[in-house]
């Protein structure tokens, strides 16, 4: 079960990098995107190991709920700029594309499986 589970988190994983890259390309000029493309990159591997060590320090001395409810917390937190900071309608129009894929044709793809593979 463990392992089917970590399989469906590979697979929702699997968008967020093209997903980073239509939100940057929509809202920052080129000579701007390589940064900003770093930043998120640097992030993703900076947060994971900073959550860990702080994270195991909190659990250790004050306990797991302790830093449950922290976390939770803390990313409710978050909401607050991103409400105020947020481009507003300018990458969100929505372009024709045609009809969106189903789960099931995504599926049948062997892409689509290498991705969810490498990111499981």
């Amino acid at each position: 079960m463990l392992f089917c589970l970590r399989l469906v988190l590979g697979a929702g994983e699997s968008v967020a990098y093209p997903s980073y890259s239509k939100i940057l390309a929509g809202n920052f000029r080129e000579q701007q995107r390589g940064f900003a493309n770093a930043a998120v990159d640097a992030g993703s591997k900076i947060g994971p190991a900073i959550g860990v060590t702080v994270g195991g320090l909190l659990m250790g001395r004050l306990g797991w709920r302790v830093l449950f409810l922290g976390i939770g917390g803390a990313s409710l937190q978050w909401l607050i700029p991103w409400h105020i900071w947020a481009p507003k309608d300018q990458a969100l129009v929505r372009e024709e594309m045609g009809k969106v894929p189903s789960l099931a044709e995504i599926c049948s793809k062997r892409s689509a499986w290498g991705t969810f593979l490498g990111l499981f």
